[in-house]
């Protein structure tokens, strides 16, 4: 819908950016739909001996942070969120394309434990979205995760998760198999062991999910999808953590072929190494390289063995400007016809700033490369956005945004530019 010796090390991470890709930088369109709110927490547990760095967006504002709501030793945070977009392509068209005016409302909730130990939580969402002329592509789109943590030793900890949701893909999804827009279901859980020895960090973790795609045209891409990994991180130093990283997935569909006479069913196993690095006490990367190696069940799709890469840069500049930078390249499968899977390469860019203490602004830029396996299909999709938010207390802020997004297809009739300006109102609590 339309939601990165110290100079070598350094020239190595930027290296790496420039050939790497970004879930931020999915071709996703303008993310007006999609509330940040309430995605939070489903990675609690989690921990690595050389902290993130915060960016400006990121930082605890006492001033401006809301308190929430306490009951015992339980703290409630509700939300709502009332915006309304302007969007010049809704059907992200080649040609002959209709404009129109959104407005949505989200909202949301989180809950969580302040316990000495141990952590329980739940989040949620709900968006609805209206439009004033197509009324067709009104949507609700929701969800619901619980999640918590189980502090066994100071050494050993368990963590999990559960949630339901309901969404709508954008109009620009290539694997939009009808005239529709795509809704479908997502159940996932997800489950982890941690233990920490002296210097060494070990985690383990599984997850499943459940896809249920309500329109009839899409509903060969229901499946179970199950993920295990791990990862081994060694404190080197306060500021350097290597790691090693390994992973499998299944794909099991419900369908033994598909309406195109193809079994999607796939395997896919990766192991890779990085490092997470404190490069000065304002500058921190992370980069992950490896191999994946794919295997499908279906007769005349050949295994894929391919480059995996991710990366991370986080640089405060001073202490009102951040520079993020992402990239990300992977193998990802498809259901596009006569297609097994798309290699996805692209890189992120963002800038934000504080303008004043109260005012935050950001730009950012992403492109991204879709090169599909054996039908010669390639999408290059390149996205910019600019907006700000301004905090009036710590129970009311207003915002505002502008994205564009431009797909360049080798596809005739796949080629679009969408334009989309946003205004809002968050009131936290």
């Amino acid at each position: 819908m339309k939601t990165h010796v110290r100079h070598g090390l350094l020239g190595i991470l930027v290296a790496c950016i420039a050939f790497g890709a970004t879930h931020e930088a999915n071709a996703q369109g303008a993310d007006y739909k999609r509330p940040g709110f309430g995605r939070r927490g489903v990675g609690q547990g989690d921990w690595v001996f050389v902290p993130p760095l915060q960016s400006v967006f990121q930082r605890p504002r006492p001033d401006y942070d809301p308190n929430g709501l306490r009951f015992g030793n339980w703290v409630l945070n509700p939300e709502i969120t009332i915006q309304s977009a302007y969007d010049d392509n809704v059907f992200d068209e080649d040609s002959h394309t209709h404009d129109d005016v959104i407005f949505t409302a989200t909202p949301a909730f989180r809950v969580q434990s302040d316990w000495n130990v141990h952590m329980l939580g739940a989040e949620g969402f709900v968006t609805g979205e209206k439009h004033v002329n197509e009324t067709g592509e009104d949507a609700v789109e929701g969800n619901g995760t619980v999640f918590g943590r189980l502090d066994i030793t100071s050494d050993d900890t368990l963590f999990g998760s559960a949630g339901y949701s309901h969404l709508v893909d954008p109009r620009s999804d290539p694997e939009n198999q009808g005239n529709e827009r795509t809704e479908y279901n997502l159940w996932e859980g997800r489950t982890g062991y941690i233990h920490q020895f002296a210097r060494i960090n070990l985690r383990i973790d599984g997850s499943a999910q459940r896809y249920d795609y309500i329109n009839k045209g899409d509903q060969d891409r229901d499946r179970n999808q199950v993920n295990i990994g791990a990862r081994v991180e060694y404190a080197l130093s306060p500021r350097v953590t290597p790691f090693v990283e390994t992973g499998f997935q299944d794909q099991n569909f419900d369908a033994a072929i598909d309406d195109t006479g193809v079994d999607r069913d796939n395997k896919q196993v990766s192991v890779g190494i990085g490092a997470r690095v404190l490069i000065t006490d304002v500058l921190q990367g992370e980069l992950a390289v490896g191999v994946e190696h794919t295997v499908f069940d279906q007769q005349g799709f050949d295994d894929v063995t391919t480059p995996r890469v991710s990366g991370l840069l986080t640089w405060n500049i001073t202490e009102l400007t951040s520079l993020i930078l992402r990239a990300r390249r992977t193998e990802d499968p498809t259901t596009q016809v006569g297609s097994s899977t798309k290699a996805v390469t692209g890189v992120s860019a963002r800038a934000e700033h504080e303008l004043l203490r109260d005012l935050l602004i950001f730009g950012q830029v992403g492109y991204r490369n879709d090169d599909y396996e054996n039908i010669g299909r390639n999408d290059n999709t390149y996205l910019g956005s600019v907006g700000g938010e301004y905090l009036l207390n710590q129970n009311f802020s207003i915002f505002g945004e502008y994205d564009f997004e431009l797909r360049d297809s080798n596809i005739p009739g796949d080629d679009f530019t969408d334009n989309v300006v946003l205004v809002g109102g968050r009131v936290p609590y």
